[in-house]
């Protein structure tokens, strides 16, 4: 977890140099943890590495994304365009009347579909609410169904002619039309059941039906010839006909942009699976049309068809079956031609793990009609794990005991968290025990939070209420929230909109009456919007008292801009180009620097803050936000630039091939470029005073290469040559074996091609599976859900196309360690932390008064120092870390058979090392290995964030002789330059290693 948490910073910058704004820098940084944990590897020899080419690649896919997304938000629009006016008309009548004939059904199927449809209730919960047994809830739905269709067929003589309407006119789909014209009677009612509510004010505005009278009915079948009107509300024959009419005009059929397809199998037995539903799984806000969904045929096949947008646009597939555990499956990078078409290939269904427990309040009293909403994927954050509150998995609803227990079986990528969300309140509960393979988790028990109150009062500058403005009070503590906000991507679930989102009434207030408390004090951030004014954001911490915050909404308006562009001297900078907002997206000037380095201008502000962008020749661009008053007219800004320069090089594949179209960016300076047919680019807005860092990602399917190309390029560098290792073609299939022979499901893998380059593979039950290995060394880490963890060397030689190997655990060996002072009397700190080499990991056991912090074990010395570890490899050495307050200690166990071995961890008071630079560090890391002077254990590692410092970082050490190596930035193409030297370590003392930059 350390090691991934200390790559926040760099990889935000590494975000940032893309040209994303914070909001999506922030969002790539939360994503590239996202894959890092789903994949559950673990070990990893360089974690930057890691995350920075799963970074790289998500942002190569967000780059391909902004260039296509003109065109698909085109297509979009065209596709949600607005009907025309009769259309509109027609629409409505149609929803009108399958309101009404809904509403006119006769009981127990009246109230089941509405309970199925209108409020959205799984059936097992329409069976729980209703206190029927589970087949009678299904038969009632499916004849409530069969009467619904048969009362509208026999209104307008053919289904085409009202079902037409329901699905959007002129903008249904023929297929998605033919489709529910085979009776699918489950996607009929929900699309009824989406204008439900405008449906049923116009149906109770509306005078009640009266029987038909006899008479003439005029042809046309206009409303004021019409003398009767149909039984139950329905339109009369004339109104039908001209319904009918306009339902059967000829409409363009919305465009098909791409289509999923593949074959869905169970992953224990590889049988195919019928009846399983295919979704897009949505990620994107601006993307939150309904998706269409497909159930899997006999023998498993599915073809998912998308007419909103491209898969790598909306997100994975979503594929859910009863019994199985939800799954949702990636998909390969996008293919050419229109439409789109994307093999998913063999998807294995996981069986998953049945959960069932409680929902109880503070009080221990069950809490009934709690929405259990499962999120599948956590993502590190500076102070732990967090969740996405806008994308859980609806798992189901606690019963009128509190009980509760999902028919779908869940699977997390990653440690979970079960939330369960209702009016009194929310919990969470993590579930880390959750795995692939059919298991159980019974007696799980969320308990609700304690909770908080709050009221908002919403008024505008001249003090007058707001009413109508939409309050959004997000928390900002794990694993709800984080530092940066608690952000929100899109619109909140329903169970969720209920506690932290509200709209003020004509008093201007809003209230919270159960806002959860993760501590004394919890930091939430409140949101505003209203129509015509200025979105708000308010940091607040909420207690057990009872709160009361005012925000103050401005309106857009002109403000003054008035600032000064200098250099780091304070020399003015002359003619320098001043845009407020987007420079990509405004690209007129707003204000020129004068003489004196001075500007000013005007702007209409919309939002609450001041985006400002400067640029000048011969100096690199800068980007200021600042925020404004609700209040202020005139705001102030100062630029201070720095010189740029150029840098120019080759992008060459491992036959000095040049590379087309792969982007260059210069890590934290929010520059980049793009290389053309020869490989060759120009990085403009590159610092010219100082090194910096630069680095490739590759075109293409990012299976097309392994690892990835950096460096750094001091100051006046000439041209520098990166390389990038193109991929080859075998295929690895690793049989995964338990002890006893049985299939072994990983928890965690990793795959490594030579020296520690991190390379994409796929873990189901019993195998690791991975394409297009290049020759060479290459080394599997596994470490599964139960028992000893693995490790494959292997090599692929030039030719091979396949390679199967398998690998069987040994059987596990447990450890019983203790931490002993040296000295005896040596005073322990209340915690410490033990934790084992990832070449051999075990699994710690806590007992009452310890912990677990990821894979490693916190343990109370006051109540013990004694702690066991179990599924430990006997067949490789077991490596044991202590540390705590100013103590280390290590221990290197030789475990020879399964069964128990004693061992014990000495830990003594340590001293540290500190790196000093004579000048600010003209990089952003450092590389430097130590050693244990004549012995074989030691660390090389690498530090980051570290541009411009004098004090680089200060390291705990064990006491003793050490000998240290550093690599200093060195000019292109040349030779790193090496610092080395030794040192001794004193207990209690820190130890400095003097660098001097070169010149």
């Amino acid at each position: 977890m350390d090691d991934l948490l200390r790559q926040t910073r760099w990889l935000h910058r590494l975000a940032r140099a893309l040209g994303a704004d914070e909001a999506l820098a922030h969002d790539l940084v939360q994503d590239t943890f996202q894959q890092a944990l789903r994949d559950r590897r673990g070990g990893w020899r360089d974690v930057r590495a890691v995350l920075a080419t799963m970074l790289r690649r998500r942002a190569r896919r967000w780059l391909r994304r902004e260039r296509e997304r003109p065109a698909v938000e085109a297509r979009a629009g065209a596709v949600a365009a607005a009907p025309a006016t009769d259309e509109v008309v027609v629409q409505a009548t149609v929803h009108r009347d399958v309101v009404d004939a809904v509403l006119a059904l006769g009981e127990p199927y009246r109230t089941t579909i509405l309970l199925r449809f209108l409020q959205d209730l799984s059936i097992h919960d329409v069976a729980h609410r209703t206190g029927v047994p589970l087949a009678t809830a299904r038969s009632r739905v499916q004849r409530g169904l069969g009467q619904l269709r048969e009362r509208l067929d026999r209104c307008y003589g053919r289904r085409d002619a009202w079902l037409a309407p329901i699905l959007g006119g002129a903008a249904a789909r023929p297929l998605l039309l033919s489709m529910v014209f085979w009776m699918n009677s489950k996607l009929i009612v929900a699309a009824a059941a989406a204008v439900l509510t405008a449906g049923v004010v116009l149906w109770s505005s509306s005078p009640e039906p009266v029987a038909p009278a006899p008479g003439p009915v005029a042809a046309g079948g206009s409303s004021a010839a019409v003398q009767g009107s149909a039984p139950s509300g329905l339109p009369a024959a004339g109104e039908r006909e001209a319904v009918a009419a306009a339902a059967a005009a000829p409409a363009p059929a919305a465009p098909v942009l791409a289509v999923a397809f593949g074959t869905v199998v169970d992953e224990e037995t590889r049988l195919p699976l019928p009846g399983v539903e295919i979704t897009w799984s949505a990620r994107y806000h601006f993307l939150a049309q309904a998706m269409p969904a497909v159930v899997s045929d006999h023998a498993g096949r599915f073809e998912l068809p998308s007419t909103v947008a491209a898969p790598h646009e909306t997100g994975d597939l979503l594929l859910r079956r009863a019994g199985y555990a939800w799954l949702r499956h990636p998909l390969a990078a996008a293919p050419t031609g229109a439409p789109r078409r994307y093999d998913a290939g063999v998807v294995a269904l996981p069986p998953g793990t049945g959960v069932a427990g409680i929902v109880v309040d503070p009080a221990g009293a069950p809490v009934a009609g709690a929405d259990l909403l499962f999120f599948d994927t956590t993502y590190w954050v500076e102070d732990g794990r967090s969740v996405m509150l806008d994308w859980p998995l609806v798992a189901g609803r606690s019963g009128a005991d509190g009980t509760f227990r999902p028919p779908e079986r869940l699977f997390s990528v990653q440690d979970a968290v079960l939330l369960a969300a209702s009016p009194r309140g929310i919990g969470w509960l993590p579930v880390p025990q959750l795995t692939r393979t059919r298991s159980e988790a019974e007696g799980l028990r969320i308990e609700l939070r304690p909770t908080a109150t709050l009221t908002v009062r919403v008024e505008g500058t001249d003090g007058a209420p707001i009413e109508g403005a939409d309050v959004v009070v997000l928390p900002r503590f794990t694993p709800l929230g984080h530092g940066n906000g608690g952000r929100a991507t899109g619109p909140l679930p329903p169970a969720l909109a209920a506690v932290f989102a509200a709209r003020t009434a004509a008093d201007g207030l809003a209230a919270f009456a159960a806002l959860p408390l993760a501590a004394a004090a919890a930091p939430y951030r409140i949101s505003v919007r209203a129509p015509d004014h200025i979105e708000a954001e308010v940091p607040i911490e909420l207690g057990a008292e009872p709160r009361r915050q005012t925000v103050v909404l401005g309106r857009p308006r002109r403000v003054t801009v008035v600032g000064s562009v200098r250099d780091a001297r304070g020399a003015p900078i002359v003619g320098a180009a001043v845009r407020f907002g987007r420079p990509e997206r405004d690209r007129d000037v707003d204000a020129v620097s004068d003489a004196e380095g001075a500007f000013a201008g005007t702007v209409e502000l919309s939002g609450p803050v001041l985006r400002a962008t400067v640029q000048a020749n011969g100096w690199r661009r800068t980007a200021n936000e600042t925020g404004v008053p609700a209040t202020a007219d005139r705001v102030e800004v100062a630029f201070v630039l720095e010189p740029a320069a150029v840098i120019r090089g080759r992008v060459v594949d491992d036959r000095d091939v040049g590379i087309e179209a792969a982007t260059v960016i210069a890590v934290g300076e929010h520059t980049s470029c793009t290389t053309d047919a020869q490989g060759q680019f120009e990085l403009h807005e590159a610092p010219a005073d100082r090194a910096v860092e630069i680095s490739v990602m590759p075109p293409g399917n990012e299976l097309d290469w392994v690892g990835t190309a950096g460096q750094s390029v001091p100051p006046g560098s000439g041209p520098v040559t990166l390389r990038l290792l193109r991929a080859g073609t075998c295929r690895l299939a690793v049989e995964l074996l338990a002890a006893d022979g049985s299939r072994l499901e990983a928890r965690r893998h990793q795959l490594e091609y030579g020296d520690g380059t991190w390379f994409p593979s796929e873990a189901t039950l019993g195998q690791v599976v991975a394409e297009r290995l290049r020759p060479g060394r290459w080394t599997l880490f596994v470490e599964p859900v139960r028992g000893a963890s693995l490790v494959a060397e292997f090599t692929i030689a030039p030719g091979d196309v396949a390679h199967e190997q398998t690998l069987q655990q040994a059987p596990s060996a447990t450890v019983v360690g203790v931490v002993e002072p040296v000295p005896a009397d040596l005073a322990l700190p209340s915690t410490l932390r033990v934790a084992c080499g990832y070449r051999n990991r075990g699994r710690f056991v806590p007992d009452a008064h310890q912990s677990l912090d990821d894979d490693a074990l916190r343990l109370d010395s006051a109540h013990g120092r004694g702690f066991r570890l179990e599924d430990v490899d006997p067949t490789r050495p077991l490596v044991l870390f202590v540390s705590g307050g100013d103590l280390l200690g290590r221990a290197e166990v030789a475990l020879r058979s399964a069964g128990e071995t004693t061992v014990r961890v000495r830990v003594a008071r340590a001293g540290s090392v500190r790196f000093v630079s004579d000048a600010p560090w003209p990089q952003d890391e450092l590389r430097f290995w130590l050693h244990a002077d004549g012995a074989a254990a030691g660390n090389g590692d690498h530090a980051t964030g570290l541009l411009g410092r004098t004090e680089l970082l200060e390291l705990p050490f064990a006491a003793g002789s050490w000998r240290w190596r550093v690599e200093l930035p060195a000019p292109a193409g040349t030779a790193p330059i090496v610092r080395e030297g030794v040192l001794e370590v004193r207990p209690g003392e820190r130890c400095d290693v003097h660098l001097v930059v070169p010149r």
